[in-house]
């Protein structure tokens, strides 16, 4: 693999968002990435989450998580939960990393 040359090539920025444990786990002993729904609402964190997903980004999964939320955002369910992100998520271009993952829906 060679190095190429980003001189002059203007980019873009990247941020991360990722809900981590304070002991610094993203997901349960046996992979569950539901822990952090207990926490309950708080306006906000609610706010922070919206405001960071404003402006057409495009969106970047794994694709565990990708798959979890191409399942859960286009249901009734997660546009009265969320209507602001549930629309972003639905609307936004998406770039899923994956060694197992070739044709997505």
């Amino acid at each position: 693999m060679h190095p190429v040359s980003c001189e002059g090539v203007r980019h873009g920025r990247l941020a991360s968002f990722i809900h981590v444990s304070v002991d610094g786990y993203y997901a349960g002993p046996n992979g569950e990435t539901d822990w952090f729904k207990d926490a309950g609402k708080d306006p906000e964190y609610e706010a922070w989450t919206h405001a960071q997903a404003q402006g057409g980004s495009t969106l970047l999964f794994g694709r565990t998580t990708y798959e979890m939320m191409k399942n859960w955002w286009p249901t009734p369910k997660a546009i009265a939960a969320d209507p602001k992100m549930a629309r972003v998520v639905d609307e936004s271009p998406k770039i899923v990393f994956s060694r197992k993952l070739y044709t997505p829906s």
